[in-house]
């Protein structure tokens, strides 16, 4: 999958996969990576292996104390894509554009300082796929050759257009984090929030923004 330029906010979300001072979180009788901690909350990804479709329990340890466990139900997708909010485009998805040009390739938030256009790769930086069609273990980096795909093709939209996908799965060398390539069908309308919208097993994703020219 292309798009190297990484959102900081990402890297740093896979930097910081660790174990929390004496805390761990249970899921379905199964460690969950951890990785936010702060005094009231902490942010786990759920295994891949978790079995979808099922409601399952979730508790919190820490040292000799076990939390009363709750149920939280399994889906085999929820998608969402990341904000990347600037001054005048609040919604503005973590999106970046890849245009070959005759000196080479640029890379660059699809934003409304340096819009998209028609023909451009977008790499939409989401989560909540789902299954990939390799063995991930919890709290692993996603290889990157190959690279795991989604066992279930996303369509991706664009003010309401199908734009063509080429490739989905999790973004190699992170943790937790997809994308989606996908590119600027002709004819979308320009603006500076252009609504972008991923449906896959069955869910659709909240709308985040991109620029368009």
């Amino acid at each position: 999958p292309i798009g190297d330029e990484i959102p900081y906010r990402l890297r740093s979300m896979a930097d910081r996969f660790r174990a929390s001072q004496g805390a761990t979180v249970v899921i379905a009788g199964e460690p969950a990576p951890i990785f936010y901690a702060s005094n009231g909350q902490l942010n786990a990804a759920i295994p891949f292996d978790v079995t979808a479709n099922t409601s399952q329990q979730v508790l919190v340890t820490r040292d000799t104390t076990i939390s009363v466990p709750i149920s939280v139900d399994v889906a085999p997708a929820q998608p969402a894509i990341f904000l990347a909010p600037v001054a005048n485009a609040p919604n503005q998805g973590s999106i970046f554009a890849v245009r070959t040009t005759s000196s080479g390739q640029t890379s660059f938030l699809a934003g409304p300082s340096s819009p998209a256009a028609a023909g451009d790769t977008l790499v939409i930086y989401c989560d909540g796929l789902g299954a990939v069609n390799q063995t991930i273990a919890p709290g692993a980096a996603a290889p990157a050759s190959p690279a795991a795909k989604t066992n279930d093709q996303p369509q991706v939209t664009i003010v309401g257009q199908t734009s063509t996908v080429a490739f989905s799965g999790l973004t190699p060398g992170l943790v937790g984090v997809y994308q989606i390539n996908a590119v600027v069908p002709p004819g979308v309308t320009a603006g500076d929030q252009v609504p972008v919208v991923i449906n896959i097993s069955g869910q659709v994703s909240p709308a985040v923004t991109i620029a368009v020219k």
